[in-house]
């Protein structure tokens, strides 16, 4: 068994509050890859599954985080935190236009307006990880086709409470 300080000693923590739940997620120390990134594709995961839509996380940095399906349309799903460069961004962003029939950008708060301003398009729906996920990915796949984004209120929060439930990755 590891003490909690043991535990901290090399590691990421994250704590995910959704309704009167609150998740505790762990994991080693990696330079290229943050936690909430990790988090916040498995829970978009986990998300659209308990919508009934098939998607794969894909695990290559030549991909999106996670390719959806529905209605017959091949839908890259993409979580942004605002830490990479704008051009590196915008040429992601532009290879998943050319390869799927729509993007979905899920992004914190602190990156949201700025990746509504400037991606946002036809086939780019940009939505914030603290709305009310299921009901704003839902919205966004099902409009695929038309991309029309619908922002949903809600509260899906990072905060630093007590944990329900401990994850580590």
């Amino acid at each position: 068994l590891v003490s909690s300080s043991e535990l901290i000693e090399g590691m990421q923590n994250m704590y995910l509050k959704s309704g009167d739940k609150t998740e505790h997620w762990v994991m080693d120390k990696n330079a290229s890859a943050s936690i909430e990134h990790e988090v916040s594709v498995k829970k978009i995961a986990e998300a659209l599954y308990s919508l009934s839509i098939t998607a794969s996380i894909i695990n290559n940095s030549n991909g999106p985080d996670l390719v959806a399906y529905h209605d017959g349309k091949k839908i890259a799903i993409e979580y942004e935190t605002g830490r990479k460069k704008f051009s590196d961004t915008a040429r992601m962003i532009a290879a998943r236009k050319k390869d799927y029939d729509a993007v979905v950008i899920v992004v914190n708060d602190a990156a949201y307006r700025f990746y509504k301003n400037y991606f946002e398009d036809d086939s780019v729906c940009v939505i914030s990880s603290s709305s009310t996920l299921l009901d704003s990915l839902r919205n966004a796949i099902k409009s695929a086709a038309t991309v029309k984004c619908e922002d949903s209120d809600g509260t899906t929060n990072m905060s630093a409470v007590k944990p329900d439930r401990k994850h580590f990755i």
